[in-house]
């Protein structure tokens, strides 16, 4: 099942109120937005982000990276580095309610 609220940025119909406006019955088929048909058709969301499938949608979360940093191969410190977000991960990020920075310690010794 979709998390809604990736919907803006998945192939996934987020405009799920016109899209249910034309249905005869509760289970019938629902129509498809003219949102969503934008979004197919341009592969772009309205403030410009690429549209994924779940997977590549996960392909792309994946090049967030988390580094670890030794000073000299002697140090026993070592700092961890998260690279920066594309726009598109923020959004993904915001929209999930999930704060990287938060999973990721600015110093961590030995």
């Amino acid at each position: 099942m979709v998390n809604f609220s990736l919907a803006p940025v998945l192939f996934t119909d987020a405009d799920k109120t016109t899209a249910n406006k034309g249905r005869k019955t509760p289970v019938g088929k629902s129509k498809v937005s003219a949102s969503a048909e934008a979004k197919h058709r341009t592969k772009k969301t309205p403030d410009e982000l690429s549209v994924h499938s779940f997977q590549t949608l996960l392909e792309d979360m994946d090049t967030l990276t988390m580094n670890e940093v030794v000073p000299n191969e002697n140090s026993k410190q070592k700092m961890c580095i998260l690279t920066k977000p594309t726009d598109s991960q923020k959004r993904v990020f915001e929209w999930l309610k999930i704060n990287p920075r938060k999973y990721v310690a600015s110093n961590v010794t030995n």
